[in-house]
């Protein structure tokens, strides 16, 4: 799980520009951060295997934030989200993560969240990503 979050992490970091590079996080952001940003963290990860290989599924998610003064501009979250998949993801079977084994990446369904704090607005674009690695038995 931390080569996939770290290649995740080396990928997006200084390379997603939307009005500016905007920052990747990994678990948190600080608690000054004012602007968009990138978060992705852990979820959750198994196991199954056969004959021949060995499988393990990682769920990582990737979190974007932005954040808007009056009217959320929900398309924002998506012209975001289409960078960070251009740079990471081909297609299911073929990716730019470079983790030995990664066979395939599967994005899901996103889920959007909007939120006010009484003095600015948020809105978030949460993907689960789930990332499948196999290796060979013995």
């Amino acid at each position: 799980m931390e080569e996939i979050i770290t290649a995740w992490y080396n990928l997006l970091s200084g390379n997603v520009d939307v009005d500016g590079i905007l920052p990747v996080y990994r678990t948190n952001a600080p608690i000054g951060e004012t602007g968009n940003y990138i978060l992705i963290r852990k979820e959750s990860g198994s196991f199954s295997w056969n004959k021949a290989a060995f499988f393990r599924t990682f769920v990582l998610i990737v979190e974007i934030v932005t954040k808007h003064s009056i009217i959320i501009d929900d398309k924002l979250v998506d012209d975001i989200d289409a960078i960070v998949r251009g740079l990471a993801i081909n297609s299911p079977a073929s990716n730019n993560l470079n983790v030995a084994g990664l066979i395939k990446v599967d994005p899901g369904s996103p889920v959007y969240l909007d939120e006010d704090d009484g003095t600015a607005k948020y809105y978030r674009k949460i993907t689960r990503f789930v990332h499948q690695v196999a290796s060979e038995t013995a």
